[in-house]
């Protein structure tokens, strides 16, 4: 479930503040659950032979999401976004030997935390001159910070998450011909 609201700023045409508060649910994937193992002929701790774990719980969390969003021309905007998540059960890839073998399992590995920050913005390129061609651009960057807590610090954060993203895109519009990159 989402509880969100959005609030226009009185008296600031184009200026609003959005809000929400989540409730999300990750179950997983049904390979990770069965028990079987997987193998491989040259077992070693970066090439472990996969074995699913029947005990594995789903993820919960609770999130807030806040922005800010401003419109200073006719489809142009910008925009300012911050996450935050806290997850119970965790879910991250364990290596360890058996005595025999190295084995790939998931575990449930208590909490997590998770803080984003995006800056946004896209417009026509006539907003900014006249007499620009029919181009649409958008970029964006966003920055991602993340804490386990059964992990010890430093860089305790969540496998996969990728720190920094940015991109940029054009559109252009010409009668019938669309291009975009």
């Amino acid at each position: 479930p989402v509880l969100q609201t959005l609030y226009k700023i009185p008296g600031r045409k184009g200026d609003q503040l959005r809000f929400a508060v989540t409730r999300t649910y990750k179950a997983p994937e049904l390979h990770m659950l069965l028990p079987h193992r997987q193998t491989w002929e040259n077992n070693s701790a970066t090439e472990a032979d996969f074995q699913g774990n029947p005990d594995l719980k789903p993820e919960l969390a609770w999130g807030i999401d806040a922005g800010y969003e401003h419109y200073w021309a006719e489809n142009a905007m910008v925009s300012l976004n911050a996450s935050l998540r806290r997850i119970e059960d965790y879910t991250s890839n364990r290596i360890y030997f058996d005595g025999y073998r190295w084995i790939f399992t998931p575990v449930n590995d208590g909490r997590a935390e998770t803080r984003s920050l995006e800056l946004e913005t896209k417009f026509p390129l006539k907003s900014l001159f006249a007499q620009a061609p029919e181009i649409d651009v958008r970029a964006g960057v966003s920055r991602h910070w993340s804490r386990v807590e059964s992990v010890p610090g430093p860089d305790n954060r969540l496998e996969r998450q990728t720190p920094l993203s940015a991109n940029v895109g054009l559109d252009y519009k010409a009668g019938r011909l669309a291009l975009g990159g």
